[in-house]
């Protein structure tokens, strides 16, 4: 299933949403988190930051609907500055839960890849479900890592987009539970709460991406690279 974003349907993806959800709500309490922790004593961790809305196209955003377990995978977001300032800090927070779950129902795990348990017989209340890889999230086909994740929840930041340029953002996934997720993302244009990326409506840039992943391991091999990669 794929999304509609500003009128197109990029790969790989489900229904993108353009009103205020819980994904944003989840990242509105993170910078709020943040500002308010900048202590009474010094300055205001948002005091540099400058106020305003940044507009930002999705151009592409994919990640297979259809996995195996022990298989590897990328997510990848493309967007582009479409206004006429520097953003100042591009920022992605991420979250997954079970697809027969709400948003409020699943809460927010401890890591982006990762959903919430309430079983009472286990100590984690976290279980991954894909596994992040070493160097990764990776940006504009770049060979090193890039989108340092924060303090704030599940957050990944990216550093500045001047006006008219795109950033590609890819995260290398091993999936390592079966079973159907939905992966929520949502844009920030800063940490600290003032600057806020958002579509060509004025709303939240946002959106679901739902995966099944099925028991059956893939067959892998190791290529000449080194890297794990399926067998054909």
């Amino acid at each position: 299933m794929f999304s509609r974003v500003n009128g197109a349907r990029p790969q790989g993806t489900t229904a993108f949403r353009s009103h205020r959800s819980w994904p944003g709500l989840a990242v509105a309490a993170a910078l709020a988190l943040a500002v308010a922790g900048c202590g009474s004593g010094g300055e205001r961790q948002d005091a540099n930051e400058p106020s305003g809305e940044f507009p930002v196209e999705v151009l592409e955003v994919k990640l297979p609907e259809k996995q195996k377990l022990a298989e590897t995978s990328n997510l990848v977001l493309e967007v582009r500055n479409t206004g006429s300032e520097t953003i100042p800090d591009l920022a992605v927070t991420i979250n997954t839960r079970a697809s027969d779950l709400t948003a409020e129902e699943a809460g927010v795990a401890n890591g982006s890849f990762s959903i919430r348990t309430d079983r009472e017989d286990v100590a984690v209340k976290t279980r991954p479900v894909w596994i992040l890889n070493a160097d990764w999230p990776k940006l504009n086909g770049s060979d090193t890592s890039a989108g340092a994740q924060r303090a704030q929840t599940n957050t990944y930041a990216f550093g500045e987009l001047a006006a008219g340029e795109t950033a590609t953002m890819t995260w290398n996934l091993n999936a390592v539970a079966t079973g159907s997720y939905t992966v929520a993302w949502v844009l920030s244009a800063g940490l600290d709460g003032k600057s806020e990326a958002v579509d060509a409506v004025g709303g939240p840039v946002q959106g679901e991406i739902t995966v099944e992943i099925s028991g059956k391991p893939s067959k892998l091999r190791v290529d000449a690279q080194g890297d794990v990669v399926p067998v054909p």
